[in-house]
Formats: C-alpha cells, sequence, structure tokens
C-alpha cells in the first residue's frame, strides 16, 4: 500500500500585539494546500481622539491591498474619517447607529452609503 503524503491545514491564526495606549499589531494568517492569506494591521492611536491605521492584504491567488485611514472620535458618540486603499478612497461619518460613507473608486462610479445599525 503506498503512503500517502502529508497534508497540512490551519484553520487561521490571529495574533494581536497591545502596546499599552499606544497601538497594536494585529496578524491573521490562513493556509491549507490550496491557499494562503495573510492580513496585517498596525493602529497608532494620536492626541485629541485620533487612530491611524495601515494595513497589508496579500494572497497565493496574486489578490494584494494596502491601505491607511484616519479616524477621529468627537463628542455625542460620533467620529469622522478618511481613508484609502489601492482601489479606492472614502469618507465617512458616524453619529450613534447612523453612518453615511462617500467612496470614490478608482474605477468606476462614486458610491454614496447609508447604514443604520440596531443591535438585536
Amino acid at each position: 500500500m503506498k503512503k500517502q503524503k502529508r497534508q497540512k491545514y490551519s484553520n487561521g491564526t490571529v495574533v494581536k500585539k497591545e502596546f499599552k495606549d499606544v497601538g497594536s499589531i494585529e496578524a491573521k494568517i490562513n493556509a491549507n494546500q490550496n491557499y494562503q492569506s495573510a492580513d496585517i494591521t498596525g493602529s497608532l492611536r494620536l492626541p485629541k481622539g485620533m487612530t491611524a491605521n495601515a494595513s497589508i492584504f496579500k494572497d497565493s491567488e496574486g489578490n494584494k491591498n494596502t491601505g491607511f485611514r484616519v479616524d477621529k472620535n468627537l463628542p455625542k458618540d460620533s467620529s469622522i474619517g478618511i481613508g484609502t486603499d489601492s482601489n479606492s478612497t472614502s469618507v465617512f461619518a458616524t453619529k450613534g447607529n447612523v453612518s453615511l460613507e462617500v467612496r470614490k473608486p478608482k474605477k468606476g462610479d462614486t458610491y454614496y452609503g447609508i447604514t443604520y445599525r440596531r443591535k438585536i
């Protein structure tokens, strides 16, 4: 009887490192014999309620994306921000359960979206 080749599988690994009130780094890695992916995000807390995030994604199918985002927390459960990635640029505002986003892809039409979120 022929011995089968050993197969390695991973349901994914998430590693997160917090740096006391300064920021964090998080890595998500998934792999099996057909597909591998890695997503790494860094977050930095800035003065006056601002947060900066940078991310990198890459997989074995050749997909990749890099992004950067800056958020500003405002009084009364609201925030504003701007972000950009390899495919688009967006501006958003949030107030309580309602958020508004305007996204301009590098190719295609501008997207406008209003979202209402409610816990059930």
